[in-house]
């Protein structure tokens, strides 16, 4: 299995950062224009425990994928890509911080 852990500072009003980390939309602003990753579908809007979304997009090639949050709790959550009902990535997303300094941190196990 590989690993991927990044941080960086977000310096903005924590509940602003959530309230934008959870919208499901946030991918398609964050992610690099060049992925052109598109929601396709999911069960809710903004995420919670639950949620599943599936998207498109082309990283080498053109591919389509869904996501489960497994975990969810307030500043973290857990989503697992999904496919054929197996899981191929794992992903750990959190806040921490004082009010005029967040710390996002990225986990990835694939």
């Amino acid at each position: 299995m590989k690993y991927f852990y990044n941080e960086f500072v977000v310096n903005s009003n924590i509940e602003k950062v959530w309230v934008f980390y959870t919208d499901l939309k946030h991918l398609e602003i964050i992610s690099p224009t060049d992925i052109k990753l598109h929601l396709i579908e999911s069960t809710d809007k903004i995420l919670k425990k639950g949620t599943v979304a599936c998207f498109y997009g082309q990283i080498i090639i053109s591919a389509q994928w869904c996501s489960r949050i497994t975990f969810f709790e307030k500043y973290e959550y857990v989503d697992e890509m999904i496919q054929n009902g197996s899981k191929n990535l794992h992903s750990d997303y959190g806040l921490t911080g004082t009010d005029s300094r967040k710390l996002m941190i990225v986990k990835l196990e694939y």
